[in-house]
Protein backbone atom coordinates (compact mmCIF):
# COMPACT_ATOMS: atom_id res chain seq x y z
CA UNK A 1 0.00 0.00 0.00
CA UNK A 2 1.17 3.61 -1.02
CA UNK A 3 1.51 6.02 1.32
CA UNK A 4 1.10 9.51 0.64
CA UNK A 5 3.39 10.98 3.02
CA UNK A 6 6.37 8.82 2.22
CA UNK A 7 8.72 9.95 -0.76
CA UNK A 8 9.83 7.84 -3.44
CA UNK A 9 12.82 6.18 -2.32
CA UNK A 10 11.12 5.18 0.89
CA UNK A 11 8.42 3.29 -1.10
CA UNK A 12 11.21 1.39 -2.31
CA UNK A 13 12.91 0.65 1.14
CA UNK A 14 9.46 -0.81 2.24
CA UNK A 15 9.84 -3.84 0.19
CA UNK A 16 13.22 -4.21 -1.50
CA UNK A 17 12.17 -7.16 -4.56
CA UNK A 18 16.38 -7.35 -5.36
CA UNK A 19 17.10 -8.50 -1.47
CA UNK A 20 16.79 -12.43 -1.45
CA UNK A 21 17.60 -12.52 2.24
CA UNK A 22 13.39 -10.74 2.71
CA UNK A 23 12.14 -14.00 1.29
CA UNK A 24 14.96 -16.66 2.24
CA UNK A 25 16.02 -17.14 -1.42
CA UNK A 26 12.73 -17.80 -2.29
CA UNK A 27 11.79 -16.43 -6.03
CA UNK A 28 8.71 -14.14 -5.58
CA UNK A 29 5.96 -13.54 -7.96
CA UNK A 30 7.70 -9.67 -8.92
CA UNK A 31 8.00 -8.66 -12.22
CA UNK A 32 9.27 -5.70 -13.95
CA UNK A 33 6.57 -4.52 -16.48
CA UNK A 34 7.33 -1.88 -18.91
CA UNK A 35 3.70 -0.20 -20.61
CA UNK A 36 3.20 1.66 -23.24
CA UNK A 37 1.28 5.12 -22.95
CA UNK A 38 -0.35 7.74 -25.41
CA UNK A 39 0.92 10.73 -23.53
CA UNK A 40 -1.54 12.39 -21.10
CA UNK A 41 -3.67 15.29 -22.52
CA UNK A 42 -1.75 17.42 -19.37
CA UNK A 43 1.63 17.42 -20.69
CA UNK A 44 1.89 17.21 -24.38
CA UNK A 45 2.71 20.99 -24.48
CA UNK A 46 6.22 19.58 -22.41
CA UNK A 47 6.71 16.69 -24.06
CA UNK A 48 6.91 18.38 -27.48
CA UNK A 49 10.30 19.43 -26.69
CA UNK A 50 11.82 16.10 -25.59
CA UNK A 51 13.06 13.48 -27.41
CA UNK A 52 10.81 11.30 -29.67
CA UNK A 53 11.50 8.13 -27.55
CA UNK A 54 11.86 8.18 -23.61
CA UNK A 55 11.94 5.65 -20.89
CA UNK A 56 11.27 7.07 -17.92
CA UNK A 57 9.07 7.61 -14.81
CA UNK A 58 6.21 10.71 -16.47
CA UNK A 59 5.91 11.95 -13.15
CA UNK A 60 9.48 14.00 -13.75
CA UNK A 61 8.50 15.20 -17.10
CA UNK A 62 8.54 18.80 -16.18
CA UNK A 63 12.00 18.39 -14.85
CA UNK A 64 13.05 17.17 -18.08
CA UNK A 65 11.56 19.89 -20.17
CA UNK A 66 13.45 22.87 -18.88
CA UNK A 67 16.37 20.63 -18.97
CA UNK A 68 16.16 20.71 -22.58
CA UNK A 69 14.96 24.58 -22.99
CA UNK A 70 17.95 25.45 -20.79
CA UNK A 71 19.86 22.97 -23.54
CA UNK A 72 18.67 24.64 -26.38
CA UNK A 73 19.15 28.27 -24.81
CA UNK A 74 22.57 27.64 -23.51
CA UNK A 75 24.14 25.40 -26.22
CA UNK A 76 22.33 26.91 -29.47
CA UNK A 77 20.58 30.71 -28.78
CA UNK A 78 23.71 32.02 -26.25
CA UNK A 79 26.40 30.22 -28.02
CA UNK A 80 28.52 32.09 -30.84
CA UNK A 81 29.63 28.78 -32.85
CA UNK A 82 27.09 26.07 -31.79
CA UNK A 83 29.55 23.57 -33.94
CA UNK A 84 31.89 24.57 -30.99
CA UNK A 85 33.19 21.43 -29.36
CA UNK A 86 34.81 22.93 -26.34
CA UNK A 87 33.65 22.10 -22.48
CA UNK A 88 30.23 23.98 -22.16
CA UNK A 89 30.40 25.80 -18.18
CA UNK A 90 26.74 25.19 -16.65
CA UNK A 91 25.83 23.36 -14.10
CA UNK A 92 22.68 22.61 -14.88
CA UNK A 93 23.55 21.12 -18.09
CA UNK A 94 26.85 19.07 -16.63
CA UNK A 95 24.70 17.81 -13.66
CA UNK A 96 21.19 16.97 -14.43
CA UNK A 97 22.03 13.89 -16.72
CA UNK A 98 23.44 12.15 -13.98
CA UNK A 99 21.15 13.35 -11.89
CA UNK A 100 18.47 11.99 -13.92
CA UNK A 101 20.27 8.31 -12.50
CA UNK A 102 19.44 8.83 -9.10
CA UNK A 103 15.76 8.61 -8.57
CA UNK A 104 16.19 9.23 -5.03
CA UNK A 105 17.56 12.53 -5.83
CA UNK A 106 15.28 13.46 -8.94
CA UNK A 107 12.41 12.46 -6.91
CA UNK A 108 13.57 15.50 -4.48
CA UNK A 109 13.86 17.96 -7.02
CA UNK A 110 10.26 16.74 -8.13
CA UNK A 111 8.46 17.27 -4.97
CA UNK A 112 10.54 20.85 -3.85
CA UNK A 113 9.88 22.06 -7.76
CA UNK A 114 6.16 20.73 -7.74
CA UNK A 115 5.82 22.87 -4.79
CA UNK A 116 7.69 25.66 -6.76
CA UNK A 117 5.73 25.78 -9.31
CA UNK A 118 2.01 26.56 -7.56
CA UNK A 119 3.96 29.98 -7.47
CA UNK A 120 5.46 30.36 -10.88
CA UNK A 121 3.07 28.37 -13.07
CA UNK A 122 1.54 32.18 -14.17
CA UNK A 123 5.05 33.80 -14.47
CA UNK A 124 6.74 33.85 -18.12
CA UNK A 125 8.81 31.00 -19.61
CA UNK A 126 12.35 32.64 -18.77
CA UNK A 127 11.13 33.38 -14.95
CA UNK A 128 9.89 29.86 -14.81
CA UNK A 129 13.26 28.38 -15.83
CA UNK A 130 14.87 30.63 -13.70
CA UNK A 131 13.23 29.63 -10.84
CA UNK A 132 13.65 26.03 -12.11
CA UNK A 133 17.75 26.48 -12.38
CA UNK A 134 17.36 27.89 -8.73
CA UNK A 135 15.42 24.89 -7.38
CA UNK A 136 18.13 22.91 -8.91
CA UNK A 137 21.10 24.87 -7.76
CA UNK A 138 20.11 24.99 -3.87
CA UNK A 139 19.46 21.13 -3.74
CA UNK A 140 20.88 18.58 -6.70
CA UNK A 141 23.60 20.89 -7.10
CA UNK A 142 24.59 20.72 -3.67
CA UNK A 143 23.86 17.06 -3.25
CA UNK A 144 25.23 15.08 -5.73
CA UNK A 145 29.63 14.84 -6.22
CA UNK A 146 29.62 17.42 -3.36
CA UNK A 147 27.73 16.55 0.17
CA UNK A 148 29.49 13.17 1.20
CA UNK A 149 26.95 10.64 1.47
CA UNK A 150 26.70 6.55 -0.21
CA UNK A 151 26.24 5.74 -3.64
CA UNK A 152 23.18 5.45 -5.01
CA UNK A 153 22.31 1.59 -4.24
CA UNK A 154 18.43 0.38 -4.98
CA UNK A 155 18.79 -2.71 -2.94
CA UNK A 156 20.77 -1.25 0.26
CA UNK A 157 17.74 -0.21 2.54
CA UNK A 158 20.07 1.52 4.64
CA UNK A 159 22.25 3.30 2.09
CA UNK A 160 19.16 5.17 0.84
CA UNK A 161 17.91 6.28 4.65
CA UNK A 162 21.28 7.09 4.84
CA UNK A 163 20.95 9.48 1.58
CA UNK A 164 17.40 10.19 3.04
CA UNK A 165 19.03 11.95 5.74
CA UNK A 166 21.27 14.44 4.19
CA UNK A 167 18.22 15.14 1.67
CA UNK A 168 16.30 16.15 4.90
CA UNK A 169 18.96 18.06 5.93
CA UNK A 170 19.21 19.96 2.76
CA UNK A 171 15.37 20.87 2.49
CA UNK A 172 15.63 22.03 5.96
CA UNK A 173 18.10 24.12 5.92
CA UNK A 174 16.60 25.16 2.55
CA UNK A 175 13.58 26.15 4.54
CA UNK A 176 14.78 27.57 7.14
CA UNK A 177 17.73 30.19 5.64
CA UNK A 178 16.35 30.23 2.15
CA UNK A 179 19.74 29.33 0.63
CA UNK A 180 21.91 25.91 0.58
CA UNK A 181 25.23 28.12 2.34
CA UNK A 182 24.21 26.68 5.69
CA UNK A 183 24.03 22.79 4.55
CA UNK A 184 27.04 23.28 2.59
CA UNK A 185 29.17 24.84 5.89
CA UNK A 186 27.55 22.26 7.93
CA UNK A 187 27.87 18.89 5.46
CA UNK A 188 30.77 17.22 4.82
CA UNK A 189 31.70 17.81 1.71
CA UNK A 190 34.42 16.82 -1.47
CA UNK A 191 36.43 19.27 -3.01
CA UNK A 192 34.82 21.18 -6.15
CA UNK A 193 36.25 19.63 -9.59
CA UNK A 194 35.13 22.37 -11.79
CA UNK A 195 35.41 20.24 -14.80
CA UNK A 196 32.12 18.07 -12.86
CA UNK A 197 30.08 21.10 -13.33
CA UNK A 198 30.89 21.74 -17.04
CA UNK A 199 28.82 20.12 -20.01
CA UNK A 200 31.17 18.19 -22.46
CA UNK A 201 29.52 17.92 -25.95
CA UNK A 202 31.97 14.23 -26.19
CA UNK A 203 31.11 13.02 -23.17
CA UNK A 204 28.74 9.94 -21.78
CA UNK A 205 25.14 12.27 -21.86
CA UNK A 206 26.26 14.22 -24.77
CA UNK A 207 22.97 15.58 -27.11
CA UNK A 208 22.07 14.71 -30.59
Amino acid sequence: MLTLDLTYAEVLRLENIFDRTITDGVTTQHRVVLKILDVPNEIVPLVDSLSDVLLFNPMFVRLFFFFRRRAGTVLLRDRDNPLSAEIVSDPLLALFPFVADQPDVLDLLRSLWNARWKTVKNKSEPEQAASFFDIFMNTAYCIYRTAVMPAYTIWDSRCLAARQKVFNKCVDMLREYNSATHFLLTQPSRPINIFDYSFDLLGPHALD
